[in-house]
């Protein structure tokens, strides 16, 4: 049994839910593992099961999950399974991930570009689809990956809005990939599906069901290095719901302020108040506290480039050095002009800075 096969058959496991379809992959070890056990087996394995889940997990037919990665093949769909390195890493912390992702369109490194989630109310203000445009707008420019749900109002604004500016957007839905919901919003996944993707754990022709949604959210939150909150009018909001799943996963939450007297910034102005999520003013705040993430991958780079042009000149030179210290003069070298692009332009903050400075220490002493 092939390791896909049994990835998609432990997703249908639909009477499991998340949590427990997590935690019986992590205490068995692999899909495989779970598919060969039995009743005994799985009961020791993991005691919070249920006769009734242990009686799912005994129905080893394989029927369904063969058709749902023959249907992915021929609609050109991508399941990534939970085990695959380019399953985002900061998804797979979560305490439930989904087991498989169902994925059309251009899949993003998370671990290099990192997403920000932008969702909000579907009876959103003008005030609200501008402010929600411009954050994704502002987040693209800076190389960071828009993540919301494709709902009308902020998210839809929020997805538009780095589209225009030349981005990448990643689009959660509560029903299959290949399903769109809102149907009014069927444009808008196609400008998705050209420089993006659309993503869900459910298989495709799966309809949204309210349900979803909320497990939908929880995907939103757990791609994302922090969610903002554009807009929310009571309680009941996706929104509000994709911030509970966002501190519980110990990710950083930002709410947008309104006007008092403005039911869809009700929500909003008690997160802010209650410090549940942080005041953001611009989305030039996000930009700077994030952008580390996105330039460590080409900073490292950059210096590995600086040590080798540096060895490559010593030896042409004829310079009676070793190459080690050539290398990590190059590196410090390297490293200084890239604070100095960084500072310039705003883009780091005092602790990235502190963090930079020991870099160039421990180069420095390795020139010693």
């Amino acid at each position: 049994m092939s390791s896909l096969l049994s990835y998609v058959w432990l997703s249908l496991k639909r009477g499991l839910g998340n949590y427990l379809r997590a935690e019986v992959l992590r205490r068995m070890g692999s899909p495989e593992a779970v598919y060969a056990a039995d009743s005994t087996m799985l009961a020791q394995s993991c005691p919070s099961l249920r006769r009734q889940h242990i009686e799912l997990l005994c129905d080893k037919s394989t029927d369904e999950a063969e058709q749902v990665i023959t249907q992915c093949a021929r609609e050109d769909i991508r399941i990534l399974p939970v085990s695959d390195a380019a399953y985002p890493d900061r998804l797979r912390q979560i305490e439930d991930p989904p087991v498989v992702l169902y994925i059309r369109g251009r899949w993003p490194d998370f671990d290099t570009m990192p997403g920000i989630a932008v969702v909000g109310t579907r009876q959103a203000t003008s005030y609200g689809v501008q402010v929600a445009g411009t954050i994704g707008a502002e987040l693209a420019k800076a190389g960071f990956v828009t993540v919301s749900g494709m709902a009308l109002g902020n998210d839809a604004a929020a997805h538009r809005g780095a589209l225009r500016a030349g981005g990448l957007t990643v689009a959660v839905l509560a029903g299959g990939p290949d399903v769109c919901y809102p149907p009014q919003n069927r444009a808008l996944m196609g400008d998705i599906l050209l420089s993006g993707a659309v993503i869900s754990e459910y298989p495709p022709g799966t309809e949204p069901h309210g349900r979803n949604y909320h497990q939908r959210n929880r995907i939103i939150s757990g791609l994302s290095v922090a969610s903002v909150i554009v807009e929310a009018s009571d309680w009941r909001s996706g929104a509000l719901i994709t911030a509970r799943h966002a501190l519980d996963q110990g990710r950083d939450v930002y709410a947008v302020p309104g006007p008092i007297d403005a039911p869809q910034s009700q929500s909003c102005n008690e997160l802010i108040a209650k410090g549940e999520a942080a005041l953001l003013t611009s989305p030039t705040v996000l930009v700077r506290e994030y952008s580390g993430m996105n330039w460590v991958p080409f900073l490292l780079g950059l210096v590995l480039v600086g040590m080798e042009a540096g060895s490559i000149y010593a030896y042409r030179a004829g310079w009676s050095v070793s190459t080690l210290q050539v290398t990590s003069a190059a590196g410090i070298a390297a490293l200084l002009v890239f604070v100095g692009y960084l500072a310039y332009h705003e883009a780091i903050t005092p602790s990235k800075l502190i963090g930079l400075a020991c870099c160039v220490v421990g180069l420095y002493f390795l020139n010693k």
